[in-house]
């Protein structure tokens, strides 16, 4: 549970990154695995993709381990 609290966090900071770039700020950072990340309008692109790269997985997460097959025999 954690991870996910810690995944959570980060989608958090990013989405308030996006946003603020979205409204007009230069330089905008957020902390990545410890480490200070900086982007600029011109990366929003990468952000929308750490977005989407956190969302998918947070719901891996919540959706718990895939169940097998279901063989059926005759």
């Amino acid at each position: 549970m954690a991870q996910l609290d810690v995944l959570q966090k980060r989608l958090d900071e990013a989405e308030t990154a996006y946003h603020a770039l979205m409204l007009g700020e230069r330089i905008v950072s957020i902390s990545i695995e410890g480490r200070g990340q900086s982007y600029t309008p011109a990366e929003l692109g990468k952000l929308e993709t750490y977005i989407t790269h956190l969302k998918d997985r947070i719901a891996r997460l919540q959706r718990g381990p895939r169940r097998g097959p279901i063989l059926m025999r005759f």
